[in-house]
């Protein structure tokens, strides 16, 4: 995790740009769904939501559930790996609903990641209640969505360090 913090601390330097709010711990979320760590990656995914919250409102509609969008995935397979289906199909439901009026797109890598996350909790998952969570997600706003995985999932607190 240091190394990754190092890393996007050298490519901020390089591309002369201010790290994005909340990216670091998003990335650290990532790697420790990768391995398996979801306690540790939902820490980060509180902390990450925790610093892009106050953004929301300052960077305009479209973005702002561009940068939701994003998080929501994560989150979604947090909920994958703690068996909590229903949530993740809510959270991967609210991703689809802020990506398709937006004129921003998923990159093909993350659609794929999300895709996969989908279709491994649809299968657990009988038919009334995907539907009933599709639905719930679908009616959903980026920020209450991210509320929602928040109150979910579980952590609003900085991670330790």
């Amino acid at each position: 995790e240091a190394d990754l913090r190092e890393a996007l601390k050298i490519e901020s330097e390089l591309s002369g740009q201010i790290a994005f709010p909340g990216l670091t711990e998003a990335y650290l979320s990532r790697v420790a769904l990768d391995k398996g760590d979801v306690e540790r990656a939902v820490i980060y995914l509180g902390a990450a939501t925790m610093r892009v919250r106050p953004l929301l409102d300052e960077v305009g509609p479209e973005f702002a559930a561009f940068i939701v969008a994003f998080s929501l995935h994560d989150w979604a397979e947090a909920a994958v790996q703690q068996r909590r289906l229903d949530v993740a199909i809510v959270l991967l439901s609210a991703q689809t609903a802020l990506f398709d009026p937006s004129p921003m797109s998923m990159p093909p890598t993350d659609k794929i990641a999300a895709e996969d996350t989908l279709s491994r909790a649809r299968a657990k998952l009988d038919q009334e209640s995907f539907e009933q969570a599709w639905e719930e997600g679908s009616a959903m706003s980026g920020p209450e969505a991210l509320e929602y995985a928040v109150i979910e999932l579980g952590q609003d607190e900085q991670p330790n360090k």
